[in-house]
Parts: structure tokens; C-alpha cells; sequence
């Protein structure tokens, strides 16, 4: 399980954001990238064998901003942006005890609530780049 969490949170986002790259390099498209990564990737909760999930997710954090580093050195107009929900019902909810027994206490996210977070970045204006939005549920208390 362990491979199949950094296959699918790391090197499925590096393979896709590549491969983007370079259509935007060779099409010269000044785009934008968003990655969708975790509240995770800036705290660490206490659930039962997420380790590797949550160690996945700050990887996805350290790959975004260095990439948007790199972009930014070589002079590239590509801006990369990530979107770190808090809890979001998902199958995940229903996989781990511990993270069903969190949610039950809260209303999570929805996935268009995260689908609005994306459409508020690319409706920004070519000069602003967003970085990192963390957005979770108000019931959230970490």
C-alpha cells in the first residue's frame, strides 16, 4: 500500500506536471499548474497509519515550490499553484478507522468545494501567481 499512496500522491503528480511542462514550453503557453495537495503537507494529525500518506503529501508541498523556483530562474510565465484541503469526504473517510472517527465529529469538504478552489486560481490575472491556498471545513479544529 505503502508504493500505491507514492505512486498515486508523488509520482503521478511529478509524470503529469512533466509532461505539461512541456507542452507549455513547446507551444510557448504561458500556463498554469495546479496541484492539489493536503493540509497535510503543513500539519501532521494524529490518525493510525497515515505516515506515508501525510510524509506523500509534503513531498507534493516541496515539489510544487521548488518547480515554481525552477520555472521562475529559467524566465518561464508557467506558474504552478497547490490547493491544501483539510478534510474532504473521499473513500478515505470510509478506509481508516481513526480518520472515519475524526470526520464523523465535522462536515467535511465536498469535492466542488475544492473544484471552486481551482476555479478561483486560474480566474487570477496573468501577474498573480497563488502559491499554496489552505481551505478546510469549519468545523476543522486542526
Amino acid at each position: 500500500m505503502w508504493r500505491e499512496v507514492f505512486d498515486t500522491n508523488v509520482m503521478g503528480l511529478c509524470m503529469m506536471t512533466r509532461e505539461a511542462i512541456k507542452v507549455m514550453r513547446a507551444n510557448d503557453i504561458a500556463g498554469q499548474i495546479v496541484h492539489i495537495g493536503s493540509l497535510g503537507s503543513h500539519i501532521v494529525l494524529p490518525i493510525k497509519n497515515s505516515n506515508v500518506y501525510f510524509g506523500s503529501k509534503f513531498a507534493v508541498k516541496a515539489l510544487a515550490e521548488t518547480l515554481r523556483q525552477e520555472l521562475n530562474t529559467i524566465g518561464s510565465q508557467i506558474k504552478i499553484s497547490s490547493i491544501s484541503p483539510g478534510v474532504v469526504h473521499t473513500e478515505l473517510c470510509d478506509y481508516n478507522q481513526d480518520f472515519k472517527n475524526i470526520t464523523q465529529s465535522m462536515d467535511p469538504l465536498k469535492s466542488e468545494d475544492i473544484a471552486d478552489m481551482v476555479l478561483f486560481v486560474l480566474s487570477r490575472p496573468p501577474h498573480v501567481q497563488i502559491q499554496d491556498i489552505l481551505v478546510r471545513p469549519i468545523t476543522q479544529p486542526i
